[in-house]
């Protein structure tokens, strides 16, 4: 009698996915704790491995990979309130209005999807609200700190974007909210 269950060839594919089919073939060899272990590590390696090259390719996350390297929890979650930590955490992952990402959902080509607040002509996505759009020329210096737009690069937006002073994040999340409710 052969009998299959479909939540065993489950598990057997999975650890075949995995790279774990020894776990199938010796299923003696490891005390379940430590298997449970071993199993819930190469689930996160896989995860993240897939996470790194998905932005890795992704035209929409040109930005977002300068500054996020690791997956990681961050901590402006536990330096900021919560709604400006919000705020920034939405600027970061590209969950807003701005012309970069409203022009994706009118599939707009992404060479078109310019500033229309300034007369600069240039992509209107994060880093040019941050560093050089004329129209945010005033909050700029009252909430960036000269040396991060001064020659704006992208290793000072990646400093920027990933600094743990809360002074500095404090601003930089007031500065990103006040950017994005210009795009209603």
């Amino acid at each position: 009698m052969n009998i299959k269950f479909s939540w065993l060839s489950y598990v057997h594919d999975s650890l075949n996915k995995l790279g774990l089919s020894n776990y199938w073939i010796d299923q003696k060899t490891q005390s379940p704790s430590s298997f449970k272990h071993v199993v819930k590590n190469r689930i996160k390696d896989h995860f993240i491995q897939n996470w790194n090259g998905t932005i890795g390719i992704s035209s929409k996350c040109l930005n977002y990979r300068l500054y996020k390297h690791e997956f990681v929890f961050e901590k402006y979650f536990h330096i900021l309130p919560n709604d400006l930590a919000l705020s920034l955490c939405k600027f970061r992952l590209m969950n807003h209005k701005l012309p970069i990402e409203k022009g994706r959902f009118e599939n707009v080509v992404r060479e078109q999807r310019t500033c229309h607040l300034c007369d600069s002509n240039l992509l209107g996505d994060e880093f040019h609200y941050l560093f050089n759009c004329k129209y945010f020329d005033v909050d700029r210096v009252k909430y960036i700190d000269e040396y991060f737009y001064k020659f704006p690069s992208a290793m000072k937006f990646s400093c920027l974007m990933n600094n743990e002073n809360k002074d500095t994040l404090l601003k930089l999340a007031i500065f990103c909210k006040r950017i994005m409710s210009s795009f209603r």
